[in-house]
């Protein structure tokens, strides 16, 4: 049986080390998406989760990330988090990307500030 994991990032950039190290450890491209467009300002959080649709850069992009690119766009449009997704089909999948999530700062949905 199909499932999702869902991990919550400050950064995209740990989102993109993420993603790496899953696509190193055997897991497919076309199973893990990236949203770097989630907004972690504390002045605009709310209740859920918001996310910023006016970001500058391209969503789904099964291509890395330029890391200073990353560092500039962070500076200037303020901290954005991201929000990756990825499609696992059994109990070992899901213990190894949890774990690999884990260790690139994926949060807890009632751990995120």
């Amino acid at each position: 049986m199909q499932k999702t994991i869902i991990g919550i990032f400050q950064s995209s950039t740990e989102a993109q080390q993420a993603r790496e190290a899953l696509l190193t450890a055997g897991f497919d491209l076309n199973c893990i998406e990236i949203n770097d467009h989630v907004d972690t300002r504390d002045d605009r959080l709310t209740d859920g989760q918001m996310t910023d649709t006016t970001t500058k850069s391209n969503t789904f992009s099964p291509f890395p990330a330029d890391p200073q690119a990353e560092i500039e766009r962070e500076k200037y449009f303020g901290k954005n988090g991201a929000i990756m997704t990825i499609q696992v089909n059994n109990t070992d999948q899901t213990i190894r990307a949890t774990e690999i999530m884990d260790d690139f700062g994926a949060m807890d949905v009632n751990e995120f500030e």
